[in-house]
């Protein structure tokens, strides 16, 4: 039974409309100064890069009579086409460019090929207008062979066809593992269902962490006591010399100036304890003044009198 999805006809349909309207326009281009029945590549714009295309021109009665096989089709005899005597088929593989969105639960699992018909213009090329043709197979239908990018194990794959609205039909295989048949030209590709992603379980709780068992310091051995007590001893010793070393600097700069300031000091302390000079009235000024000796000089003692008496 066909499954019909229309989620994303609306996208679909709008960009195969685009690469219609590219690949018409190179094709033509292509098969300017082309012989009928002859398979031409297709060179196509850079931005059209995961795309590839080819061309041929046929004429209708001899595509009735004997069909073609062109690339992965195989177009039986029989074949009713609406339109002149020549027609042009184009044919495309997209395999890393994206026109087509499958419904979430299915996913490609090759490239998606197709071929269009149309008759050849009479007027310019460049013309977006130009409609396709209705090619059908009442007969016998249309097979294609599809390739698989994607290893599908034992899987057996679906055939997506993809309509000019941008629908898609799901339908099982023609012929295992990769035939699908149609009564129309189409694009079409292989498909899977869409692997279900993976059920998360709740982690289990973790386990309780054991108390830490209580580790006594490490001892240490004597040879190591030794080679601590031996760095402290020379460390102490390093310091003291640097010490002694740094003090007797400072008595070398800084003693002499001490020891002056010393000696000034005490200087000033006696001359503070020295007697004080006595001060008189002398006119209107005061002056310092000396008080009188006790002991009298030898001209004004009795002696002196007594003996300029006898002379």
């Amino acid at each position: 039974r066909d499954l019909s999805y229309t989620t994303n006809a609306s996208a679909n349909a709008e960009r195969r409309e685009g690469i219609d309207s590219a690949l018409r326009k190179y094709s033509f281009m292509a098969l300017s100064k082309a012989k009928t029945g002859v398979v031409y590549n297709v060179s196509l714009a850079p931005y059209l890069e995961g795309i590839t295309a080819q061309a041929i021109r046929l004429r209708a009665g001899s595509l009735f009579k004997r069909g073609v096989t062109f690339d992965e089709f195989a177009i039986p005899a029989g074949v009713l086409v609406t339109g002149g005597p020549i027609i042009v088929l184009v044919y495309r593989k997209i395999f890393n460019f994206t026109v087509y969105t499958l419904p979430m639960e299915y996913s490609f699992v090759g490239p998606v090929v197709g071929i269009v018909a149309y008759a050849p213009p009479n007027i310019p090329i460049m013309d977006a207008s130009l409609p396709e043709l209705n090619l059908t197979s009442p007969q016998t239908p249309i097979s294609v062979r599809l390739p698989v990018s994607t290893p599908i194990g034992q899987e057996i794959p679906l055939c997506a066809f993809f309509d000019v609205d941008g629908s898609v039909t799901l339908r099982n295989v023609s012929s295992q593992p990769n035939v699908c048949t149609s009564r129309s030209l189409s694009d079409v590709a292989l498909v899977l269902p869409a692997p279900a992603p993976p059920v998360s379980h709740p982690a289990p709780s973790p386990a309780a962490p054991s108390p830490p068992v209580p580790q006594s310091p490490p001892q240490k051995s004597s040879a190591m006591r030794k080679t601590s007590r031996s760095w402290k001893i020379a460390l102490a010793a390093t310091f003291g010399s640097v010490g002694g070393l740094i003090l007797l600097v400072a008595l070398a700069v800084f003693g002499p100036g001490v020891v002056q300031r010393i000696r000034i000091r005490i200087m000033e302390r006696f001359t503070d304890h020295r007697e004080q000079l006595q001060t008189s009235l002398i006119g209107q000024s005061r002056a310092p003044t000396a008080p009188g000796v006790r002991t009298r000089p030898v001209l004004e003692t009795d002696r002196f009198l007594a003996e300029s008496s006898h002379l």
